[in-house]
């Protein structure tokens, strides 16, 4: 067989003291191959270079120094070492002490590194088991490449920032698993660089991420200032063009400004403009709502529609900038009137209010309309056209359900409805209470010293409920 030897002139250069010695070159032995102390070398079996043709062999380490069997010189010249304990066995001749030649830095031995003849040691060792690590073809570096750049990029790009983390993080992590998995089936896979191609990944998604945001916020807050400029937060805020050239504004500071600003917007979708109560938009949604919350708790529900009266006569004397004051005056007062947690009042129509009272039975529903109509006349508003009174005045049509699962909150509406026409029939400037059968069960309200069942009639708004406890208590009655 060929003889092969190995010296410290055959592991490949050291660009840093910190490197592992990681492959040796595998060539024939020279004439000398230690110059400065000869030795001989031991011929290895052909078989076990038969199928190394790489230019390299790539060392795996199998354990630390001192699990190495070793022995002292002397002790060998002396005879200390009986003789079978050397028989049948490859024989390393070579100083173990570091410092006197090329220490080496294993992966088990860094503080106190090894010396040369472990080298040869591990190598001779990887020829007999046959178990050199392994390095992936290059085709390999492009696809992970391939996979953790443009790949991972395309498959967190549609996630919040956190799930980008996450998914970062995971793969990182799985790759090192998987680098310790594939070590211990001797094949050395890359692991720094792919780390690092990952974290670059994650980091420009990142940044893209938070660049999208910051531009669609933008986007948006040009949009709202554009369709709602009167909004005063709106007039406050710098403009969007001008900043960019200066310093421009924090995602956090745009988010701010859009939460108030659609706090704003909304105020304008669901309220009315002049008189600053709800709209008929947000009379139906807050009817849907309490009439569900009525059906859960078992509770009455109230609805109250309030019509100035006349109003058209007055804007035709007074002029429509007079109308508008008087309609603000009306609501102001309605709202003062109405202010539990839960009620509603809004405009809806142009002279008509409606209001939505949970939780409010018959008496405290008849109280509060007559609490209106008397307000109302208290404003002293001068009404020359008026027929009824001298002054601006309310008809009320007011109308009490308990409703079911299989009731519909228009029906109650259309019951204060036929209530409002009703008091304008008997001479407006009063509020008329009418019960459907429909809409309510039987209801027992108390009048004077004795009840009165209303079931299926109407019954006129004269009826006088005994004085609340408090003066906003409608369902105490």
């Amino acid at each position: 067989s060929q003889r092969y030897g190995l010296g410290p002139e055959h592991t490949n250069p050291l660009t840093e003291t910190d490197t592992l010695p990681s492959n040796v070159a595998d060539h024939p032995l020279p004439a000398h191959p230690l110059p400065a102390h000869p030795l001989p070398a031991h011929p290895l079996p052909a078989h076990a270079l038969a199928s190394h043709t790489a230019d390299s062999l790539w060392i795996n380490w199998p354990a630390a120094t001192d699990q190495a069997p070793y022995y002292s010189s002397l002790d060998v010249l002396t005879g200390n070492i009986p003789a079978d304990a050397l028989t049948g066995k490859i024989v390393l001749v070579g100083t173990t002490a570091t410092g006197l030649d090329q220490s080496l830095i294993t992966p088990f031995n860094r503080n106190a590194p090894a010396s040369n003849v472990y080298l040869h040691a591990a190598v001779i060792n990887n020829l007999l088991q046959q178990n050199f690590l392994q390095i992936p073809k290059d085709y390999w570096q492009w696809v992970i490449l391939c996979l953790g750049g443009p790949g991972l990029g395309c498959l967190l790009s549609n996630y919040r920032r956190r799930i980008q983390f996450i998914g970062g993080a995971g793969v990182a992590i799985g790759w090192v698993l998987t680098s310790l998995t594939m070590f211990h089936f001797n094949y050395w896979l890359p692991t720094v660089w792919p780390i690092g191609l990952v974290g670059i990944t994650i980091g420009g998604l990142v940044l893209e991420k938070q660049r999208y945001e910051e531009q669609q916020l933008t986007d948006k807050l040009s949009e709202l200032k554009t369709q709602y400029g009167n909004l005063p937060l709106l007039q406050n805020i710098p403009n969007i063009e001008e900043q960019t050239t200066q310093q421009p504004p924090s995602a956090l500071q745009m988010a701010s400004y859009l939460t108030e600003m659609t706090a704003q917007v909304s105020q304008l979708v669901w309220q009315d403009d002049l008189t600053q109560v709800g709209n008929r938009r947000d009379f139906e949604r807050g009817l849907a709502l309490a009439w569900q919350q009525a059906i859960s708790s078992q509770q009455a529900i109230a609805i109250l529609i309030c019509d100035v009266d006349l109003f058209k006569d007055f804007n035709d004397t007074y002029g429509t900038d007079a109308g508008d004051r008087c309609l603000q005056q009306v609501a102001s007062t309605i709202r003062t009137l109405v202010s539990r947690p839960g009620d509603l009042v809004t405009r809806y129509s142009g002279e008509s209010f409606a209001l939505v009272l949970p939780n409010t039975k018959v008496a405290g529903a008849i109280h509060v309309g007559q609490q209106i109509c008397g307000q109302v006349k208290a404003l002293a508003i001068p009404h020359a056209a008026s027929p009824v009174n001298d002054y601006v005045s309310m008809s009320v049509g007011v109308a009490v359900a308990c409703p079911h699962q299989d009731s519909l909150p228009q029906v109650l509406v259309e019951v204060a409805n036929q209530a409002l026409q009703r008091a304008k029939a008997l001479g407006r400037d009063r509020a008329f209470f009418k019960v459907h059968p429909l809409a309510i069960a039987p209801i027992i309200i108390p009048f004077r010293h004795s009840q009165i069942l209303l079931v299926g009639r109407q019954a006129a708004a004269p009826i006088a409920p005994p004085p609340p406890k408090k003066k906003d208590d409608h369902s105490s009655a």
